[in-house]
């Protein structure tokens, strides 16, 4: 992850390789925990698709802010733990605000 971070192309690849399926099980897994929150008739791969692409770019935006918090951290979470809870706690941020793939309020 440091080689990543310092800006070697090869290593940010591979982390982002690595990282993107610990993010799409993260973001489908927390959807289908709130599905009744979802808007009728939404594709549930397309809005997955879709968070999983905000929750990377959180990880990675500000120099890897986020992703340097974990490093910081040390022995806490492992690294896919980490983008897990990441990754839940965005989505659950999105719902509530009742962003555009959601129905807004839970019946």
């Amino acid at each position: 992850m440091q080689r990543a971070l310092s800006g070697d192309p090869a290593a940010l690849s591979q982390l982002v390789a690595v990282l993107t399926p610990v993010v799409q099980a993260g973001v489908a897994r927390t959807l289908l925990a709130h599905w009744h929150r979802l808007a009728a008739g939404r594709d549930v791969r397309q809005v997955v698709n879709d968070l999983s692409q905000k929750v990377l770019l959180t990880l990675f935006e500000r120099d890897a802010h986020v992703l340097r918090a974990w490093q910081a951290e040390g022995g806490g979470l492992s690294l896919e733990r980490f983008v897990g809870l990441v990754a839940k706690r965005q989505v659950l941020s999105f719902l509530d605000s009742g962003g555009p793939e959601t129905s807004g309020k839970a019946p």
